[in-house]
């Protein structure tokens, strides 16, 4: 093999190698496919707050009167993409994403089999015109018309103008 090419070293091959190379000019982002600009976070523009959502955000406001067991109850039976916190004493604020409101019903129909006592106002954003403190504050006008009977421990919230 006297062709007159130089071979390298083994170790110094290894050396030369670096696998962050190709993706330095991308800075995590995989390459453009050729032909397409590479993509951007934000080449679909921004939404404007009146937009309707792309999906609906029903959230709730649940009380019990033993919090803590409730919110044992509820991170057993809630999803990974819905938010569970603490909102006072005695309620529980749920932020529940791409649920319907009849989905969002038997969520918290189940709770209550699980937490007898369970009493709850909710509501179905599909516009993100509104604030969440201003919904919770909403909510927390709607929860005077529950009781602890079976017919009347869930209040839907009216829709915020």
């Amino acid at each position: 093999m006297s062709d007159g090419t130089k071979t390298q070293p083994a170790a110094e091959k290894r050396a030369e190698f670096n696998p962050f190379r190709s993706m330095a000019p991308h800075f995590g982002r995989p390459p453009a496919r050729p032909g397409r600009p590479p993509r951007d976070s934000t080449a679909g523009g921004r939404r404007r707050r009146t937009d309707p959502l792309p999906c609906p955000l029903t959230l709730g406001r649940v009380h019990h009167p033993d919090i803590n067991a409730l919110a044992e109850t509820v991170s057993q039976r809630l999803r990974r993409s819905d938010v569970i916190a603490r909102y006072d004493e005695d309620h529980l604020a749920l932020l529940l994403p791409s649920t319907a409101t009849g989905a969002a019903e038997r969520v918290l129909a189940d709770l209550r089999e699980r937490q007898p006592g369970l009493r709850a106002a909710v509501m179905t954003l599909n516009s993100a015109n509104a604030a969440l403190e201003q919904v919770l504050y909403h909510l927390q006008t709607a929860m005077p018309r529950t009781r602890d009977d079976q017919d009347h421990w869930l209040a839907h919230a009216s829709p915020l103008t």
